[in-house]
């Protein structure tokens, strides 16, 4: 396959002159945008950025969660040759400033919601706020930016300058600890990801897709704004997560992602829809959660467990479980019709994997990152001279089907010397119960495995309606009932474990640990650090 790759550019302007009227960008009580007005607005912006001196190259801030107007704005600057970038709301102004100053931002664009959150970063750094919903004091909005432009600005020539080498967007890498390192991915790591995608999971151009998680992280990014700009498939924003199931309804999605914890919460859906009718079969489900027309259901960026993953093959929910990572994109995937349960799919046309001598994945080829922000060291850690990304997982590959078995850093090594991988038994414990949201296996240097389970407010809540109790979040999971339940999920997860990977004693959260914060990032990955500290005194009582 030839490396030559249409930018994001080239590939927007393709799709909206052949999508002319139909949908483009929609959201709950939103007008609509269709493909002609979209690829107006963006030129109109991409003439009026360019006009307010953001420079080809230069890395503009986006403070938004899901809507028209994020894809619009981003869309626009990458017209302009600029460097767009997300950031997360959830993150301290602290935090957000130092992203900033890494990637050496001189614009931010918001909306109303945010702007207090972007006015307290813009006390800070000298920043151009705009805001979508409209100008304030001191702040721009995008009528502001369109009339900046020069009348006979060339729009097409600006996106046309736009070459596939350079930087479509930043990608910081999530954790909390240490100087934040800014992920550059080109537009040919995006175009290429995005059609070797489609190459083993093919698309039907403009399908649906959902866009609901976090815009800075890469899965989101890709799964659907990406998405909309190669495959002109109808990006339907979800601004409010708790609607999702809601939206996934209404919209009858043609393509859906989401990550393990999204799937678990199906599955409880699924269940309670099948004991209210059993008779129901596989069509009749995906029909009343809203996924009968979906041709590809996907879920990657933490762990989902085998158990999930065959209850819903078994239902009639062919879920792909895929892996990459921000410095490589899309990596893996299982081709639906050919999808094989505990591994994360083939390598996609443009990428290659190999197992190195310590067990570590590495991959290389044409998705690969173009280094980190003004950090040459950190990126030569990561990225050899050959090309092969050291990717920290581990992993074995079977009949070019390649299996994921845990974090080396995350490896935990008992005091008797055996070496156990977390994720294997969190997800045999957390597997045996739809209570339990996270488990933290916890072993290193210690003489057996404990863990650290942490409760799904929903299902804390039902399970003590059901047995009538009452209480707070806290009275609850101390109670009686409650741990039960986790004993009796430990001991199933145990019948799944090798002897020495088995749990030998359990501590319960007294709050849930929500996406995003001390414990959780956003996409549900564990801060393994923060936990170990937080809950040091729990953690010394387990082995006392």
């Amino acid at each position: 396959m030839t490396d030559d790759f249409p930018t994001l550019c080239a590939s927007f302007q393709a799709v909206a002159a052949e999508g002319g009227d139909r949908l483009a960008l929609a959201a709950p009580g939103h007008p609509g945008i269709t493909w002609r007005e979209y690829a107006e607005q963006v030129a109109g912006l991409a003439v009026g950025f360019a006009a307010l001196g953001v420079r080809r190259g230069e890395r503009v801030a986006l403070l938004m969660g899901p809507r028209p107007e994020f894809s619009v704005a981003d869309t626009a600057l990458l017209h302009a040759g600029a460097t767009p970038y997300s950031l997360q709301e959830s993150e301290p102004v602290d935090r957000l400033v130092a992203l900033l100053g890494v990637a050496g931002s001189r614009v931010l664009v918001t909306d109303a919601r945010l702007l207090p959150l972007a006015r307290d970063a813009a006390a800070r750094m000298p920043l151009t706020l705009v805001s979508v919903d409209g100008p304030a004091d001191g702040v721009l909005g995008l009528d502001d930016v369109r009339a900046a432009a020069d009348p006979d600005a060339d729009a097409a020539a600006l996106w046309r300058a736009v070459t596939p080498d350079d930087i479509a967007t930043l990608i910081f890498t999530s954790g909390t600890t240490g100087v934040p390192k800014a992920v550059q991915l080109s537009h040919r790591a995006i175009s290429s990801s995005a059609a070797d995608t489609f190459a083993l999971a093919p698309v039907t151009r403009f399908g649906e897709v959902l866009s609901y998680l976090p815009l800075n992280h890469i899965a989101e990014r890709f799964m659907s704004h990406y998405a909309g700009l190669t495959a002109g498939l109808t990006v339907h924003s979800v601004p409010d997560p708790a609607t999702l199931y809601d939206e996934i309804v209404r919209v009858r999605p043609t393509r859906f992602f989401g990550v393990p914890r999204i799937y678990e919460k199906l599955v409880d859906r699924i269940r309670a829809l099948l004991d209210a009718d059993p008779s129901l079969d596989a069509d009749g489900l995906r029909a009343a959660v809203g996924l009968d027309r979906a041709e590809y259901l996907g879920v990657a960026t933490a762990p989902a467990a085998y158990e999930m993953l065959a209850y819903l093959h078994a239902v009639g929910f062919p879920v792909s479980d895929i892996w990459g990572m921000s410095e490589a994109v899309m990596c893996t995937l299982n081709p639906p019709g050919d999808i094989r349960l505990g591994t994360v799919g083939r390598f996609l046309p443009g990428m290659e994997g190999r197992i190195a001598e310590d067990g570590e994945v590495q991959v290389r080829g044409r998705h690969v990152f173009s280094g980190y922000v003004g950090d040459p060291d950190r990126t030569a850690e990561i990225l050899g001279a050959d090309g092969w990304v050291r990717t920290g997982d581990l992993g074995r590959i079977d009949d070019d089907y390649l299996t994921i078995l845990g974090r080396k850093k995350e490896l935990l090594i008992t005091a008797t010397g055996k070496n156990l991988m977390p994720a294997v038994i969190e997800g045999a414990v957390k597997s045996a119960s739809p209570l339990i949201d996270h488990v933290v296996a916890i072993a290193d240097g210690r003489r057996y495995v404990t863990a650290l389970v942490a409760l799904d407010e929903d299902q804390l809540r039902s399970f003590a309606a059901g047995r009538g109790l009452t209480g707070d979040f806290a009275e609850l999971a101390a109670s009686p009932e409650v741990r039960a339940e986790v004993d009796a999920a430990v001991r199933a997860g145990n019948e799944r474990l090798a002897k020495p990977e088995t749990v030998r004693g359990f501590a319960i959260a007294d709050a849930p640990w929500p996406p995003g914060g001390d414990e959780v990032t956003t996409t549900a990955k564990l801060r393994r650090a923060e936990i170990t500290t937080k809950y040091a005194t729990t953690i010394e009582r387990l082995y006392a």
